[in-house]
């Protein structure tokens, strides 16, 4: 079948056989008629595709949702935070959602290219339908060899979703990674987020984690590491002004659990400490109004 990427003549271990390899813990075909939410904040220790047969799936990273919609392939591998929802709006609606793991998963991820995957847009999903049934199938009827065969059509389903994932960073526009970039730096400014993965925000721009670091300062100035520190001091300066709170509970609010080292990164970015900051901030405060101010008897 033209469809299936050939894997290099190296990648299965001449004693292991392809249960072995990939080994599906658990699978099905849900239905929902009203909305849910799945929240694992830690992951699973497994893999887990989901396949949006109709209807459409919220997917949740860094504050950012993107759309599934039917036609498209969810990817997590072990232990990547899992927040994704279903809605009452898009009910009823169907997925295949399958949970596996493997000696040789990794290197398979690898192979097939699915490494930065989250979201993949299926060319052709009516062909992959019928492995999907066919694997939920075999694993619940549990006929003889029925690990081998919902191995071999798995690593199928992985070759074909990983050339799709290919062709879609690909031929993925510039223009439409910018957008979403600035997209992601809009939204972390407006709810005041203070910390960022690199790796999950690249995988939201649709680029390796290179591309994404040296475009990210292209459009700001700065690296992400110094836009968040940045971010993070602008925050504790605002905490200083406004609050009678502690510099020790400021500096954990905005993510510094060690008080020296959140006072030295201040004075690196504002040039004074944050006891300083506040009390020259306190002293140029404009006098009150005359009315306000006691002068004495009038004459």
């Amino acid at each position: 079948m033209d469809d299936f990427k050939p894997f290099h003549s190296d990648f299965f271990p001449s004693s292991a056989l392809p249960e072995e390899l990939i080994h599906i813990n658990s699978c099905g075909e849900l239905r929902l008629d009203t909305e849910s939410h799945m929240v694992r904040p830690s992951g699973r220790q497994d893999y887990l595709l989901i396949y949006i047969e109709s209807g459409r799936c919220y997917v949740t990273e860094e504050g950012i949702t993107q759309e599934a919609v039917a036609g498209d392939v969810i990817f997590y591998r072990p232990n990547e935070p899992q927040d994704y929802d279903y809605r009452d709006e898009d009910c009823p609606q169907t997925n295949f959602w399958f949970h596996f793991t493997g000696g040789y998963c990794e290197k398979l991820i690898e192979d097939v290219g699915l490494t930065r995957a989250r979201i993949v847009h299926l060319k052709n999903p009516n062909r992959l339908e019928m492995f999907f049934t066919s694997i939920c199938e075999n694993y619940h009827m549990a006929q003889p060899n029925f690990a081998l065969a919902c191995a071999g059509q798995l690593i199928s389903v992985l070759a074909v979703v990983g050339r799709d994932a290919a062709e879609l960073t690909e031929n993925f526009d510039e223009s439409s990674s910018m957008r979403l970039m600035s997209q992601l730096i809009a939204h972390m400014k407006m709810v005041n987020q203070l910390s960022m993965r690199i790796e999950n925000a690249a995988k939201f721009c649709n680029m390796s984690t290179t591309h994404f670091n040296r475009t990210f300062k292209q459009l700001t100035g700065v690296s992400p590491k110094e836009f968040m520190t940045r971010r993070r001091i602008d925050r504790a300066k605002e905490l200083l002004l406004f609050t009678d709170r502690s510099i020790a509970n400021i500096a954990e609010l905005v993510g510094y659990k060690d008080q020296n080292y959140f006072a030295r990164v201040f004075r690196q970015i504002t040039g004074v400490s944050p006891t300083h900051f506040k009390k020259s901030v306190h002293r140029t405060e404009p006098p009150a109004p005359a009315a306000e101010r006691s002068t004495g008897d009038a004459g």
